[in-house]
């Protein structure tokens, strides 16, 4: 009869432990597609790919598909909507637009439906789309509208949605004919920003108004308005500019 260690049993139960905690650590393992914690790092030349339901490319994060202008490869970031229409992206053009300024500089770009983008920054900083418009004013006082009242009176107007929290506008004030004056502004017809008090000639101020009141995306209908605080003359002003800012 062969001889049998003193220990087997001992082995056995040793044996028979390490296998239910194996057993244990893989039943309460985190699952694979959830990330606990810490950081999933993809390392030089991989993609992430995330697929639409049709089996196309939705979300494309890594090496795209055009280098660079020397041939190297660019990593940026591609975003599809569920037509497979390109909505989201940023890179440059690089390869293919090989002695066009700005050609390796990678720049965010938001596309409509159409494929028109809608909001781009530029190569040299800065916004590329959309273009902007600038307001113009005359810029002698004596030809500004104006006012012999001395109660506030309204002598410039505009509406737009509100977008930001607050709004700068530069305006001008002249006092004409030896006034003192005031001029304010007014946002869905209640004073906002500061007074601007003046006498004498003509002065260049800004005021900056906060228009949190107003909802976002509301009408926001901001007033200019002048009056004069003395005896005599009047009150002209204009706007040579407004602005939403943070």
């Amino acid at each position: 009869m062969p001889a049998i260690p003193t220990d087997l049993l001992d082995r056995i139960r040793r044996a028979e432990d390490s296998i239910r905690q194996l057993a244990g650590r893989v039943n309460i393992r985190p699952a694979l597609d959830q990330v606990i914690d810490g950081i999933v790092r993809i390392g030089s030349g991989g993609t992430l790919r995330v697929d639409r339901a049709d089996g196309g490319q939705g979300l494309f994060v890594g090496d795209i598909f055009f280098p660079y202008s020397n041939g190297s490869p660019q990593r940026g970031m591609l975003v599809r909507d569920d037509q497979g229409e390109l909505v989201l992206g940023i890179y440059a053009l690089g390869a293919t637009a090989v002695g066009q300024p700005g050609a390796d500089v990678q720049r965010l770009r938001i596309m409509d439906p159409d494929g028109e983008i809608v909001l781009s920054t530029d190569y040299r900083g800065g916004l590329g789309a959309p273009y902007l418009s600038h307001g113009w004013s005359r810029v002698r006082s004596n030809e500004w509208a104006s006012t012999a009242s001395t109660s506030f009176d309204t002598l410039y107007s505009t509406t737009f949605p509100r977008q930001h929290p607050r709004v700068t506008a530069r305006i001008g004030a002249g006092a004409l004919g030896g006034a003192a004056i005031e001029v304010r502004m007014l946002a869905n017809g209640s004073p906002v920003g500061s007074v601007v008090s003046h006498s004498g000639g003509t002065l260049i101020a800004y005021i900056v108004a906060d228009v949190t009141a107003i909802p976002l995306r509301d009408e926001l209908t901001l007033d200019l308005q002048a009056r004069r605080t003395g005896a005599v003359g009047s009150a002209s002003a204009t706007v040579f500019g407004s602005w939403g800012t943070a």
